[in-house]
């Protein structure tokens, strides 16, 4: 396989999970993010994804769609697509000896766990907009949201509950532009 374009990479994604190398959800989330920011592309920097430089379309794709998404959204769009890009080329450099990139984790009992998360010399830049949401969301009541601010700099709020007041939300706005030097609308 050496289509490199948007629909090899997606057709890539779908063979991880077709083959059991990746879960499906994790499969599904990652070419959600890739067809939506990828999408953004003309069709000749769709023919060869490997090429692309994923900050400036990124940029592009908030640019044009980031209304439709919280920050921390495009944050874990750009983990995702990253971590899909990685997987994609280094598969296209071997395909024989091809496994995705997991790390692994202790879990809350004490025994490894595997989690996907690419291993690459990018892991870095990925971890700084990865979302330190709680594996079990649904148990936790907080969370933590990623808020890229500039190019190399993401501000994380965490100990925000999962049912937020409009009321709890203008109170932390108005802390933030107190630091800012802005006063509160």
């Amino acid at each position: 396989m050496n289509d490199k374009s948007l629909s090899g990479l997606l057709g890539f994604l779908d063979w991880l999970a077709t083959k059991g190398l990746m879960q499906r959800n994790t499969v599904a989330g990652r070419k959600a993010a890739c067809s939506k920011v990828l999408g953004v592309l003309d069709p000749e920097e769709q023919a060869d994804v490997t090429q692309v430089d994923v900050d400036e379309a990124m940029d592009r794709f908030a640019n044009l769609e980031g209304r439709n998404y919280v920050p921390a959204s495009l944050g874990v769009y750009r983990s995702r697509l990253l971590a899909s890009l990685s997987d994609f080329e280094r598969y296209l450099a071997n395909p024989a000896s091809f496994k995705p990139g997991l790390v692994q984790r202790r879990s809350k009992s004490g025994g490894a766990k595997k989690h996907q998360q690419p291993v690459t010399a990018e892991a870095p830049v990925r971890a700084a907009a990865h979302v330190d949401t709680p594996i079990s969301s649904t148990h936790s009541p907080v969370n933590v949201f990623p808020i890229p601010i500039r190019p190399d700099v993401v501000v994380r709020i965490q100990g925000l509950p999962f049912d937020l007041t409009d009321v709890e939300a203008r109170k932390i706005a108005s802390v933030i532009l107190a630091l800012a030097g802005a006063s509160p609308q």
